[in-house]
């Protein structure tokens, strides 16, 4: 019989030797899994997995019981080979295939459930997971770890179906078994805050898109959905005591309070608490809409359709604006039991503040110095409304002021940076930069993001030899990036000189950035992770060449100007979290906000990708391999759709369908999804900024173009990038196997020249892709053994690649930089 998974563990590395990583066993994880638990043991043998599960379950409560095994029950049955039908409850544990044990610490009787509670902030969800000969075993001391062990098991069970011989996978009662491997885990999360905020603001996300995503996020051990429900753009939710502002600002798109409910219990069963925000004073223009007279200027206002930061702010000065609060948290408190109200608090306009004379007075009568002690007026009041209703405060960055209790949580939005202080403070830190999903990202930027970071770096740093630069980088909307970069050079004892480089941008302290070398004619490349997402600096020394900086995949011009002036010899480097404070950071969560998201392709936007940021706020931080992380996403990819039933698969194709007006249609889309394996939505704002330039950049533009439906990263360029990592490393014969991907994208080409469709973008882009497809066709025959002639030589491919590249446009060819570096290392080699 077929030996289930473990044999085939790396089924990666069988596929493509070259993936494989001496150091997997200390900085990857050992088994297919996401988020990869903290401990585990394996042992020679297995346990066979049968269509006919008994299980015995003792200490879980009712509900979490039916809801848990149900839910179990429906993905096993969406395995190809397995052909599961159902659990048995058995009354004895020594005849369970399946035993679960809930040990309550505080219940006297061993037996005695739980009542199936709503999840609270601290609940342990550890669990142990052990595989044996004869049985399959998990305990746990509450609800919510069964819920974690039973996650792990139907990935275990996943992989060990997708991998099967189903020819060999019958015992000899001709029952149809998988072969799962011995073993033992032991498992809890790192942090206890691991969340996902979804915007139903800027577009309206209905129920059953919003249970789908908390499907996905018990499947990935979250265990926090922060629910933004009133911004500028709108009011989502149903107030019975303020009613024109659901009836006058929602465009008749709101959750009533019986559907708050439903969600609040549906998560509440996945182990999942519910943050609502109410987000005050800013982002009040839907609140003007409905109650102008709340407003700091009072006066008319029509619907805000456009994305931005507006002047509609709350009259801080007024008491009905404190019922008005009141009266909303007690409808909140009804509705969301979670201990935490997030108030937002970020974003303010002062521009109302200040030219309101009841404020002045206020400000004078109060002694407040500024808009930023103004505010703070305002959250101390806010947080007494808070504590009356028993719940306590969040709110973004802005929030944060040392008067303020140390049992609030700060979100930020800011970075490592600014959490670091408040945290350093005493102040309970969750971190949201770094992993905006609502901005296409790589899942390896994700990865390197860790909410306790340089915890114990220098200050400061000597420096001795340096040379200083001003950098700028335009953007197409809003201020440009400004900062300062200082090159320091020192001689080894061969004389080779060695390099460190300190970035500076906008009003943040310096990092010490990443050099890539040897220099290349003059030209220095250094790399450095910001809140904007990676960036590259190709920085020309000697001002002779145009610089420029890549924001992940987007191109943008760098200006740089060399300065004469010195400057102090110890650069100040960013504020670190001191060892002490740790515990105050309580984790991350994944922001999903919506100007470029609907419900046609909010699956699109999250999946698989979210499994990376929560692997990084479950497991342990030396879990860290990029490539084993790689290996088990794209598995991960697949389960999410077959499994778990997520439509990002589904959306991309749905979307693409959309743009071809043709009598077979079939053919057409697959010629898209083809041409979507190369090709990736811009990093960072660009889409955004592009969008306002154009005069689409508001509530009522249509989101149903082709980059809409573009997934962040393509899985065929992942396993690409290794391929050529192969060849680069001496495998003569990974050549082979790029020839072929060339090929294929040239045999696609044909199609896709075969007919226009209704989004000129995308037909500008075909066209693009068609001159890329002759150019790695010509760098593939160049690195051949035996080159072909060609006029092209490698200075002109160079610059071929080069002129693709460096556009601004919503799309990008995610696959220029692989062949870059092919060319790169064919040049090399013929040298």
């Amino acid at each position: 019989m077929l030996r289930g998974s473990i044999t085939k563990i790396f089924v990666f590395f069988l596929l493509f030797p070259w993936w494989a990583d001496a150091d997997v066993a200390d900085n990857g994880c050992s088994l297919p899994l996401m988020p990869c638990p903290e401990k585990v043991s394996l042992v020679n043998g297995y346990f066979s997995f049968k269509q006919e599960v008994n299980i015995y379950i003792e200490g879980m409560s009712a509900q979490r019981q039916k809801v848990a095994l149900s839910r179990s029950a429906l993905q096993l049955t969406r395995m190809e080979n397995l052909g599961f039908k159902h659990f048995n409850l058995v009354q004895n544990k020594n005849n369970a295939d399946l035993v679960i044990i809930v040990s309550h610490k505080k219940e006297r009787l061993k037996k005695s459930a739980e009542p199936s509670r709503f999840p609270r902030l601290g609940d342990d969800e550890s669990y142990q997971l052990s595989i044996n000969q004869v049985a399959i075993s998990i305990q746990a001391h509450s609800d919510f770890g069964v819920l974690h062990g039973l996650t792990t098991l139907v990935q275990l069970i996943y992989d060990a179906d997708r991998n099967s011989d189903t020819a060999d996978t019958y015992v000899k009662t001709g029952e149809h078994a998988l072969d799962l491997p011995q073993l033992h885990i032991e498992d809890k999360p790192k942090f206890k805050w691991r969340g996902l905020l979804i915007d139903s603001v800027r577009h309206f996300i209905p129920l059953s898109d919003i249970k789908r995503q908390l499907d996905g996020m018990a499947a990935a051990k979250l265990n926090v959905f922060h629910w933004h429900l009133n911004d500028d753009q709108g009011w989502r939710f149903e107030s019975k005591r303020y009613p024109k502002l659901h009836q006058m600002a929602s465009d008749n798109l709101y959750y009533t309070q019986d559907e708050i409910k439903d969600v609040v219990a549906y998560a509440s069963l996945l182990g999942i608490r519910v943050v609502p925000e109410l987000d005050v004073p800013g982002h009040a223009s839907a609140i003007a809409v409905a109650y102008p007279e709340l407003i700091a200027d009072k006066k008319h206002y029509a619907m805000q359709r456009h994305w931005g930061v507006f002047e509609p702010v709350l009259d801080v000065s007024d008491a009905k604006v404190y019922q008005f609060i009141d009266d909303l948290v007690a409808e909140f408190s009804l509705l969301f039991p979670d201990s935490f109200i997030h108030i937002g608090g970020d974003e303010v306009n002062p521009t109302q503040w200040l030219n309101n004379n009841n404020i002045k007075r206020l400000m004078m009568n109060e002694n407040l110095a500024n808009v930023e002690a103004l505010h703070h007026y305002f959250n101390l009041k806010v947080q007494a409304i808070l504590a009356k209703y028993q719940r306590k405060m969040m709110g973004w960055d802005e929030i944060y002021h040392p008067d303020l209790p140390k049992d609030i949580v700060i979100q930020s939005w800011r970075g490592l940076e600014s959490m670091n202080e408040f945290t350093n403070h005493g102040y309970q830190g969750v971190l949201s930069t770094g992993f905006y999903i609502d901005q296409p990202q790589s899942s390896a930027y994700h990865y390197r993001n860790h909410p306790i970071a340089n915890s114990d770096v220098e200050s400061k740093e000597s420096i001795n030899n340096y040379r200083t630069w001003q950098l700028t980088i335009p953007r197409l909307k809003g201020s440009s990036v400004t900062g300062l970069f200082v090159l320091d050079s020192k001689v080894n004892g061969d004389k080779t000189p060695v390099y460190s480089g300190y970035l500076k941008l906008n009003n943040n302290a310096y990092q010490k950035v990443s050099i890539l070398t040897p220099l290349h004619n003059s030209t220095l490349s250094f790399l450095i992770d910001s809140w904007m997402g990676p960036l590259r600096f190709d920085l020309d020394l000697t001002a002779q060449a145009t610089n420029r900086v890549f924001i992940g995949n987007a191109f943008y011009p760098l200006v740089a100007q060399e300065l004469s002036a010195a400057i102090e010899p110890n650069i100040p480097l960013a504020q670190h979290l001191k060892p002490k404070n740790t515990h105050n950071v309580l984790g991350g969560e994944a922001t999903l906000w919506s100007e470029l998201v609907t419900q046609e392709n909010i699956d699109l936007r999250t999946w698989p990708r979210l499994f990376v940021i929560a692997e990084r706020l479950w497991s342990q931080p030396q879990i860290n391999n990029i490539d084993n992380m790689y290996q088990r996403l794209i598995s991960m990819d697949k389960y999410a759709e077959k499994i778990l039933g997520l439509q990002h698969k589904l959306q991309q194709r749905n979307g693409f369908s959309r743009l071809i007006n043709v009598r077979y249609p079939e053919a057409k889309v697959n010629s898209l999804v083809r041409l979507a394996q190369l090709v990736e939505p811009a990093h960072y704002y660009t889409r955004h900024h592009i969008k306002y330039l154009q005069g689409k950049y508001h509530q009522l533009a249509a989101l149903d173009s082709f980059v809409d439906f573009l997934a962040v990263e393509s899985v065929e360029l992942i396993e690409l990038y290794k391929v050529i990592e192969a060849y680069q490393q001496g495998n003569k014969s990974a050549l082979s196997t790029i020839k072929l991907k060339v090929k294929a994208w040239q045999d696609n080409q044909i199609v896709l020249n075969s007919f226009t469709t209704q989004d000129a973008n995308l037909n500008a882009l075909i066209k693009d892709i068609g001159a890329f497809n002759q150019t790695a066709e010509h760098i593939v025959e160049l690195c051949g053994d035996k080159p072909v002639a060609l006029d092209n030589s490698f200075s002109q491919l160079s610059q071929h690649l080069k002129q693709l590249q460096e556009q601004q446009n919503e799309t990008v060819i995610a696959a220029i930089p692989l062949f870059q570096k092919l060319l790169a290392s064919c040049q090399e080699s013929i040298k």
